[in-house]
Order: structure tokens, then sequence, then C-alpha cells
């Protein structure tokens, strides 16, 4: 039971006995110095002789049913902006090939994202690498990781590439159409194997290995 329930449940218990007072005079019947009681009107029931006792009762829970309404909306707030500000966990991963009849060392190449919100792991020298990334929960990984490189300089005088269109591939494995993605369960992604493109570019030009 939340602290903003017992609240309601005491509120509720105080005002209940307060409109008992109300009704049952001979039970909370408080006379004044010259015998007088004080008369309330209250709504269906008309005018009642009362008490203080009982006005206090109904007073006391009303407050105490306005501030549990306040944590109540408080609680509700900070569950909302913890759902906001939470992120769920995806894990990526496949192997890069080269080219038929060519040697490459994978494990001097290069993942880059579009945005920057995951963590890759590898490629080793097999050509296998996969990646974690934290996305915002009940966002689509395609809405935040919309591409993903790989760049492989200096291999024997050649350079290699590899561009993986996620989103697309995404889309293209949902509706049943020809993908690199081999399989998606949840929030992991296992893909194909990606054949490497070889790339007749400055080898000065490619981006230096975090």
């Amino acid at each position: 039971m939340t602290g903003a329930m017992s609240l309601y449940i005491l509120a509720a218990l105080i005002i209940l006995l307060g409109g008992l007072s109300l009704i049952l005079q001979k039970v909370y019947k408080v006379e004044t110095e010259k015998g007088e009681k004080t008369v309330v009107d209250v709504p269906f029931f008309g005018k009642l002789t009362t008490n203080y006792p009982a006005l206090a009762f109904v007073f006391i829970g009303s407050i105490l049913a306005a501030y549990g309404y306040d944590k109540a909306v408080d609680l509700e707030q900070l569950k909302l902006e913890q759902t906001m500000n939470s992120t769920a966990e995806w894990f990526i991963s496949g192997r890069l090939v080269p080219p038929k009849d060519q040697v490459v060392n994978f494990d001097r190449g290069h993942l880059s994202y579009q945005k920057p919100k995951c963590t890759p792991q590898g490629p080793d020298i097999h050509g296998f690498f996969s990646y974690i990334c934290d996305i915002k929960k009940g966002v689509p990984i395609e809405d935040e990781v919309k591409q993903i490189d790989f760049t492989l300089c200096g291999n024997c005088g050649k350079s290699y590439f590899a561009q993986i269109d996620l989103s697309g591939e995404i889309k293209n494995f949902k509706d049943s159409k020809p993908s690199i993605i081999k399989s998606l369960d949840g929030n992991k992604i296992i893909y194909h194997d990606i054949t490497l493109t070889a790339a007749s570019i400055d080898i000065e030009a490619c981006p230096t290995p975090n």
C-alpha cells in the first residue's frame, strides 16, 4: 500500500467519524457555557446541531485528503519522468567477410555510427563484431541509429568499406523483403554475413580508429 493511499484511508475514517458525530449528537455532544450548540447546514441533511470536535474531524480529514492527493500527483509525476528517461539495451551482432579471393585484416578496421548511441566491440581477426545500444524506451532503434559504417584502410595498399542502412534493413525484414538481417528477436538483431566492398580512396583520408 502506498503512502498516498494510506493517507486517503485515514482521511476517510476521520471524515466518517466527523460525519457520524454530526448525526449522532448523543455520542459527541459538547455544549458551550451558555448551553448552546453550533448549527451547521449539511447538504441532503439540512440544519444539524453539532460540536467543535465533529468539525475538527471533518476539517482534519479534508486536510489529510488534500495532502494525500498532492503526494499522489507528485509520485505519478516522478514515475512519468523516470519512464521518459529510462533506456532499453539493444544487442546487435554480425560478421564481415572479405571480397572473394582477398585477405583482410579486420581488426584494423573502424566501426562508426550516424548517431553515437552504441558501444562497439570488434571486429576481431575473423570479422565478428557486435555492439550494444542504449535506446530510450518506447523509441524504435532505427529512429536513433539509422546507419552503421565500417571502414578499413591500408590493408596491403587497399581499402574496404561496408555501409548498413539499419532503418531500411529493419523495414525490409519486417516486410519479408531481402535484408541483411538474419533475425530480429525482441531487442536482439543478428546480421547475415556482410561482404566488404573494395574502394579506391586516398588511404590518408581514412578515419583513425578509436
